[in-house]
């Protein structure tokens, strides 16, 4: 059998997510993942009518031009973007991404998912600031947060607190370094009905952050775990490895309130969703069990359901642990 050519690598993978296309809940979804359908360093997603090429790995002119003219025989987007790995890497001006098609917006564009709303700036870099992957997490936390009082570490833009607020819960607190992530973050919440004001967007460092909260009593009864792949200096003598899931799970534990839960995302493609829960179990000081576990949905399509993202909820113990409630998509299935 021949190679399939780049456009019908892409038509193909548009097929397999017909259900997606119908659903009017959900303008946001990926539209192509190469590494596992076709071509190696090329993503494509989508937001409402907006296309946007992620590159890893060179692609000539004329496959980007071939990529441009099948996404518009798919479903005719407004705009098509381009983002390219720089030397520069992910901060340089070069990264946030070039127009192909169409006209770059002029302001942030609204996506739908699962009945939520959220500002996307599609030439921002590195992402565009809502992460497509973690959409099951997001899904998970409006069924799980009724009246808790939810913690968002490493917050971003905010998307998985607005999910917990939606979700009915009492209050939430986002933290992350970054301003500008933060202020996106309460402009997403004021889009779906949910305000915050300043008090629940806090500017600072997790591992400072957390050991004050500890001294100063308080506790939580759900904390959103999701550091990035690797993260950053801490400031002291110890460099985090990857995620550094063993020293966030024993400083998260001790804030936890009665029948509390802790929600962790697994990144990164080293090491299997086991090792991962033990890392966490074995290094949370107080005992835990799991209670859920989810990865990222259809549209990230994988030979191997491994390398999806992979997200577990924890639950403090009580007398004895509930029931482990599996919601995993099927290896090479979409």
């Amino acid at each position: 059998m021949s190679e399939l050519s780049l456009a019908e690598k892409i038509e193909r993978a548009w097929g397999r997510r017909s259900a997606l296309h119908a659903d009017p809940s959900l303008t946001a979804y990926r539209i192509f993942s190469g590494h596992a359908e076709g071509l190696p360093g090329l993503n494509i997603e989508r937001f409402a009518d907006t296309a946007v090429l992620y590159c890893h790995r060179p692609l000539s002119g004329d496959d980007l031009d071939i990529a441009a003219s099948t996404l518009e025989g798919c479903f005719a987007p407004g705009r098509i973007i381009l983002k390219e790995k720089v030397q520069g890497g992910p901060s340089s001006p070069e990264a946030c991404g070039r127009v192909l098609r169409g006209e770059a917006p002029e302001e942030p564009l609204e996506v739908l998912e699962q009945g939520l709303r959220f500002l996307i700036d599609p030439l921002l870099t590195p992402n565009v600031g809502l992460f497509l992957d973690a959409r099951p997490a997001r899904a998970w936390l409006m069924d799980n947060s009724r009246d808790r009082r939810v913690l968002n570490l490493f917050a971003y833009t905010g998307s998985l607190g607005v999910a917990a607020a939606a979700g009915g819960a009492r209050s939430v607190t986002h933290l992350d370094t970054q301003t500008r992530s933060l202020q996106r973050a309460q402009e997403n919440h004021a889009l779906n009905g949910s305000p915050v004001d300043e008090r629940a967007l806090v500017r600072g460092n997790v591992y400072r952050h957390l050991p004050r909260a500890r001294r100063s009593g308080q506790q939580f009864d759900g904390i959103i775990l999701d550091p990035p792949p690797q993260v950053p200096e801490r400031g002291g003598r110890r460099k985090p490895v990857g995620q550094d899931l063993g020293t966030l799970s024993k400083l998260c534990s001790p804030l936890l309130a009665p029948e509390a839960w802790m929600l962790c995302l697994f990144h990164g493609r080293t090491g299997t969703r086991q090792e991962r829960e033990n890392e966490v179990l074995s290094c949370a000081s107080r005992p835990l069990s799991v209670i859920w576990r989810g990865q990222s949905g259809e549209d990230f399509y994988e030979v191997n359901a491994q390398d999806k993202l992979q997200m577990t909820a924890f639950q403090l113990d009580a007398e004895a642990p509930g029931e482990v409630k599996e919601e995993l998509t099927q290896p090479g299935r979409i």
